[in-house]
């Protein structure tokens, strides 16, 4: 990369993210603190207690077991499977989850011997997984690169004491919203009576950070995979691996009806398909017949302490660590790559996630944030139309992108979701968008994808996937799946002012 300053370089990872591709720096600096595959390091990462951690050859008999069963009774083993795979939504049902076979605690140090003993017979294969980033362990650049980090925002304002009761219509408001946004004619004169004003200089005891539990730690032995699959909630993931190497494998989904032709919504519809039955693949399948019959070709990148690397959302990608290794990474959001993590929000929600390996359920109120803080940080400036229309969906209509929203969160997250609104609808009305862009789609009324008949889940879950079944990319007509497009939209000035008073 041609940059010079750090201020560009991020603005070429998000270009360039933006456009659906992996981004890999190399020669990158060295961290102030060096970790090593020893005994003291890998304790000081654990913070001196047990970490879970997937026992490999436990797992891999485990597997080989189900697929024994699949040959022998293939119905019943798709609906355990499913049973196991799908996501109970009411929440009546607060079952403990089954912890599978393979899923052990460990400490530090016998990580660290268990994994130099057996280096090359590989007796051992272990690894612990999402362990908390000590702090100052992150490269700076990967929050650099990130926009949803809004901490210094919304821990120095906050709604009015006299307005907690506008919190509360806000919450009991939520399903008038559409007819509301509908029977709007002067939206300027409006935002003026509706908006909930914020008010700054206020230092927060109380605010919730939604990065949450974002960046991880994982440290395994020679041997360990990952399995296919694309990280959750639509979120993109930045990877440094400081000891070791990490084989990180890069795959694209082959897609029915794929390359040139005429653009017809049932073309579409079924390129999606391929996209969610990939995603949802009960585990009885082989892993790499499912790699050579859903995928048109795999890349491959080697990490290792000399590099980092960005992935766009929604990425497929299988892991491999042929040494041992420790691995330090983040996830994020950016305003240009929305229309990617909107994607990745539907193949998530249609496979009943069923492939991914993680939950982010703080997304949602993080883009809510994110729509909110364009009326500070991003006034007077232009945007990127289809990433914009993109977060203008998942927030307009968030009760389809996210489980139960309304129910789950606080007055205060509601009232962030009203001014949310508010701030998106202005921006529309501004560039002269009709709302009718933004629009859910019409229910559909059978299973896409074959295979997913017997699906065990609620009815709020499955009316929100069928609704989800007919979803269409923002300008698919003129624009390619990750093509972000040139077309801008432009954040009047005045909307800060209207949002947060005496800024």
């Amino acid at each position: 990369m041609n940059c010079t300053t750090r201020e560009n370089i991020c603005a070429e990872i998000r270009g360039a993210l933006s456009k659906g591709k992996t981004v890999v720096l190399v020669g990158v600096p060295k961290p102030s603190t060096e970790l090593s595959w020893c005994a003291k390091d890998l304790n000081e990462i654990f913070m001196g207690i047990g970490r879970e951690a997937q026992d490999m050859h436990a797992r891999s008999k485990e597997y080989e077991e189900e697929l024994d069963n699949a040959r022998q009774e293939p119905e019943e083993c798709m609906k355990i499977d499913q049973e196991e795979e799908a996501i109970e939504e009411d929440e009546d049902e607060d079952e403990d989850e089954e912890v599978m076979m393979y899923h052990t605690k460990i400490s530090g140090a016998k990580l660290a011997q268990g994994a130099k003993k057996s280096n090359n017979a590989r007796k051992f294969c272990m690894t612990a997984l999402d362990i908390p980033c000590a702090e100052g362990s992150v490269p700076s650049l990967f929050k650099n690169v990130a926009e949803d980090c809004t901490p210094e925002l919304f821990r120095r304002i906050r709604f009015k004491d006299e307005d907690k009761e506008k919190l509360k219509v806000a919450k009991m408001e939520h399903e008038k919203w559409s007819t509301r946004l509908k029977s709007q004619s002067n939206w300027k004169a409006s935002i003026e009576e509706s908006i909930i004003p914020m008010a700054r200089n206020i230092d927060r005891d109380d605010w919730t950070d939604m990065s949450g539990h974002r960046d991880w730690t994982i440290a395994g032995s020679a041997g360990v995979v990952t399995y296919a699959h694309s990280d959750a909630h639509g979120l993109g993931t930045a990877v440094s691996v400081p000891v070791g190497r990490k084989i990180w494998v890069l795959l694209d989904v082959k897609a029915v009806n794929d390359g040139k032709g005429e653009k017809t919504p049932e073309r579409v519809l079924t390129q999606m398909d391929s996209h969610v039955a990939f995603a949802y693949i009960p585990r009885k399948e082989d892993q790499m017949e499912r790699m050579k019959n859903r995928v048109n070709e795999a890349g491959y990148l080697v990490l290792d302490k000399d590099s980092m690397m960005f992935m766009p959302p929604g990425k497929a990608h299988w892991v491999l660590t042929p040494q041992p290794s420790i691995a330090i990474g983040d996830h994020y959001l950016c305003f240009d790559t929305m229309h990617l993590t909107e994607r990745a929000i539907v193949v998530n929600e249609r496979s009943k996630r069923a492939g991914t390996n993680a939950s982010h359920d703080q997304v949602a109120r993080a883009i809510i944030r994110m729509a909110i803080s364009m009326a500070v940080y991003k006034c007077g400036k232009k945007v990127l139309r289809k990433p914009f229309l993109s977060m203008a969906r998942m927030v307009l209509h968030v009760e389809l992108y996210t489980s139960d929203f309304v129910n789950k969160e606080s007055e205060e997250a509601m009232g962030e979701l009203w001014n949310a609104r508010l701030v998106i609808q202005t921006i529309l009305d501004h560039n002269n968008i009709e709302a009718s862009t933004c629009a859910v789609p019409e229910k559909a009324h059978t299973f896409r994808i074959e295979h997913m008949k017997g699906l065990q889940e609620s009815e709020s879950g499955k009316e929100r996937r069928l609704k989800l079944e007919n979803w269409m990319p923002i300008d698919w007509k003129t624009l390619e799946w990750d093509d972000p497009g040139l077309q801008t939209v432009t954040v009047p000035k005045w909307l800060k002012d209207k949002l947060v008073q005496s800024w």
